[in-house]
């Protein structure tokens, strides 16, 4: 009992953790917005690969 109940902590705390990942990625990506040309684009692309992995994280398990 004791150990399947630690499990699911440490599941609850790991999906809090990706759900964080996935906002900074979000607003890594607005902030993007605001600065222009080539800077912009890789900020934009690097935060949509994070988000990308933490949901491929959170499906997968």
């Amino acid at each position: 009992m004791d150990k399947a109940h630690s499990r699911g902590r440490v599941a609850a705390a790991s999906a809090v953790v990706l759900v964080l990942e996935i906002d900074k990625a979000l607003v890594a990506r607005m902030a993007g917005l605001r600065i222009s040309g080539l800077r912009r684009r890789e900020i934009t692309s690097m935060s949509t690969d994070e988000s990308e992995i933490a949901i491929m994280k959170m499906e997968g398990g």
